[in-house]
């Protein structure tokens, strides 16, 4: 489970970096009305990569609730983590542009083309998300590594519930000392 999840937090996260590696390329250095009709499949692609960072992040909160139980994951430094990532995303930048101009305008330029008239940008903003996906892959370890080496948070502890505890009216200390282990005895049984 933990690998699975290791797996789809490191591709949702690289999905949501070369989305916003994109986004930002055009935003930075748009390029005019052309470019318009050839991202117009970027409208379904938002609610997708918001998708796969919620999936990510519901799998990361239960691998991490079960996290005692296992062992402490291995876990890669930053700085590891980082020059794939940022490979990653530019060779999936470039993919895209390539993509993008082979089905749309119908002119198979070559994948480096994309870097021109304005493109380069996306050569800046790639080691900065490449670095952001690297930093939170790497928290999402160190916060496994805790929670591997703390006990395990879902014992029950004798007493009021600790909802009645931090009240203070004398009629919710009442029900707190008559339903907690303080009760001298039980009811009485009702008549059969």
């Amino acid at each position: 489970m933990s690998r699975l999840s290791l797996r789809l937090r490191s591709a949702a996260l690289l999905l949501a970096a070369a989305f916003a590696v994109h986004d930002g390329r055009y935003a930075l250095a748009p390029d005019g009305a052309e470019s318009a009709s050839a991202h117009g499949y970027l409208a379904l692609a938002a609610p997708l990569v918001a998708f796969a960072l919620a999936l990510a992040g519901g799998c990361f909160l239960a691998v991490l609730a079960v996290a005692g139980r296992a062992g402490p994951p291995a876990a890669a430094p930053a700085g590891r983590l980082w020059g794939p990532a940022t490979g990653l995303l530019v060779l999936t930048f470039l993919g895209q542009e390539w993509a993008e101009g082979l089905l749309s305008a119908g002119r198979p330029d070559a994948p480096l083309a994309a870097l021109t008239g304005g493109g380069w940008v996306a050569l800046v903003l790639a080691p900065a998300a490449g670095l952001l996906v690297a930093l939170v892959l790497r928290g999402a370890d160190s916060a496994l590594r805790r929670a591997a080496a703390r006990p395990l948070l879902l014992r029950a502890r004798p007493g009021p519930a600790p909802l009645l505890s931090r009240a203070r009216p004398a009629a919710v200390r009442a029900v707190a000392l008559l339903c907690g282990s303080v009760a001298g005895r039980a009811p009485p049984r009702a008549p059969v």
